[in-house]
């Protein structure tokens, strides 16, 4: 088998952490605006609440799938590759709802926007273990604290500017957003095209181990890799009874502006690109338990 040269890894990480840029940007346009385009669709918050948790809910199931899809496609980089287009093209079907005449467009929000999780979320596990694959563990903190810093400021530079667009476009919000989606398709479009450049180590001919629902469930209480599953099931469901209205609440009850609207989400992202960054470094030193332990101290 052919070994994995120091130039592939750095053209690798290179198109990598440029993959994430797109992707950040991506971001900024399309999910970030997703619920005040529900809210500018008038939808109902019943709606809003489907909306808000029906598709994370499938996505997460069909990534128990994802094993079957790599041994289908018989490449984890096809698997990325195929549905990250699927989900850009998702934008689509999303972007017209503002030009059809549609009785009950929150539904067909929420149909699109559930392909749009479900298609995004089976790119992550694949992406996931190929990278792991190409970072060596040494540079594996530090690179993707980077590469997550450089994301996540391209998605607040991208959030603002849909700010201050919307704004602009007030008495016609509803033209506003298409063109928002319209440049996070062309935005996921430049990612994919970036993905192509990965590389995926080659298969060794070993047999992956198979996930087993009946063992895990049993060991969930008495393993690291359970109580962790337990901790942010627990943490997301608290944090998930409030925080869909969250964006209803701004922009409908509260009557903020849409660049208010963003600035309020950018001060998190901006401590969270304070905050990544030293947390790789420290990783890469101290490892990433005493860096849990220390935060939580």
């Amino acid at each position: 088998m052919k070994r994995i040269t120091i130039e592939k890894i750095k053209a690798a990480l290179r198109f990598s952490t440029a993959e994430g840029v797109a992707y950040g940007t991506f971001l900024g346009f399309g999910d970030h605006y997703l619920v005040a385009y529900a809210v500018a669709l008038q939808t109902n918050n019943l709606q809003i609440g489907i909306l808000c948790s029906l598709p994370g809910f499938l996505a997460s199931l069909a990534q128990l799938w994802d094993v079957q899809l790599v041994h289908l496609f018989k490449s984890r980089k096809a698997v990325i590759f195929t549905f990250a287009l699927l989900q850009g093209l998702m934008l689509l079907p999303i972007m017209a709802i503002t030009f059809l005449s549609m009785s009950n467009p929150g539904w067909w929000l929420i149909l699109f926007a559930t392909l749009y999780s479900v298609f995004g979320a089976l790119t992550t596990p694949a992406w996931g273990s190929l990278m792991a694959e190409v970072v060596p563990d040494s540079l594996r903190g530090k690179y993707f604290a980077r590469r997550g810093a450089l994301s996540t400021l391209a998605t607040i530079i991208s959030f603002m500017a849909g700010g201050i667009f919307l704004n602009i476009l007030i008495q016609k919000s509803l033209w506003g957003f298409a063109i928002l989606f319209g440049a996070a398709l062309l935005a996921r479009l430049i990612s994919w095209v970036l993905l192509s450049r990965l590389y995926e180590v080659p298969a060794q001919g070993k047999k992956q181990e198979q996930f087993k629902s009946n063992s895990f469930t049993r060991d969930l209480v008495s393993t690291n890799l359970g109580r962790y599953l337990i901790f942010l099931f627990a943490m997301s469901f608290v944090v998930n009874i409030a925080s869909p209205y969250f964006t209803v609440y701004l922009l409908r009850d509260l009557k903020f502006n849409y660049i208010y609207f963003a600035g309020l989400d950018t001060i998190s992202s901006i401590a969270t690109v304070i905050a990544i960054t030293h947390w790789g470094k420290g990783a890469d030193r101290v490892g990433n338990r005493r860096m849990i332990l220390m935060a939580s101290s």
